[in-house]
């Protein structure tokens, strides 16, 4: 099965055969496994960060737009208690929560006022840690290498199974003061002690390059 397309599609099929959505219909034999699905409305908010196109395209917002969510192989929801924070940073953005009150985490690239500020697009890919992309560990060490690429870091030993390729502006939007590096040398590094605290910068020796 297409991890996304042939759900969606079977989701399709069933509304177009009169079957209705919302936030207590409860469908199952979708994913794998019978694992239930349900629905829950978009705010309007997410509709510039996340729906441009298909607002532009139907002319008349707010379309109404429903999110998708899935339950985990126990059969609980995000909002249902004892479901695991891993399973649960999986399926955000949450968007039936307004803009303003949306716990930070890897979509908040999305929500990024103002200018991008660093030299590369937002959808450069940046090496980081599973513990910043699903965890909400702090970014206390950002290199910038000589060839451009950029690792955002927690200051924490990072073996092979840690490391995650993720666009920056995931990171950026989801962590504070990430901003303040962006101009950053190449063959800099810039690190802080807490995730509110002042950055140091310097330059990367031969030996760290």
């Amino acid at each position: 099965m297409n991890d996304a397309a042939d759900p969606i599609n079977e989701l399709g099929a069933r509304v177009r055969s009169g079957q209705s959505i919302g936030p207590d219909v409860v469908f199952d034999s979708v994913l794998e496994g019978d694992r239930p699905v349900t629905f829950r409305p978009a705010d309007s908010s997410w509709y510039g960060p996340m729906f441009g196109y298909a607002t532009w395209f139907g002319r008349r917002p707010p379309l109404p737009v429903a999110q998708v969510v899935w339950a985990d192989t126990h059969g609980r929801f995000l909002w249902d208690h004892g479901i695991d924070d891993r399973y649960r940073h999986s399926q955000r953005p949450s968007l039936w929560i307004p803009v303003g009150e949306h716990p930070q985490g890897r979509w908040s690239g999305a929500l990024i006022d103002g200018p991008w500020r660093f030299p590369d697009p937002p959808d450069t890919a940046a090496f980081t840690t599973k513990r910043i992309a699903f965890e909400g560990h702090p970014v206390l060490y950002v290199v910038h290498e000589s060839d451009g690429a950029w690792q955002l870091l927690d200051g924490q030993d990072v073996t092979t199974d840690d490391v995650a390729l993720v666009h920056m502006a995931h990171v950026v939007g989801a962590h504070v003061g990430i901003v303040e590096v962006a101009d950053l040398p190449a063959g800099w590094e810039a690190f802080r002690e807490t995730e509110s605290g002042p950055w140091t910068r310097r330059e990367r020796s031969v030996q760290d390059a």
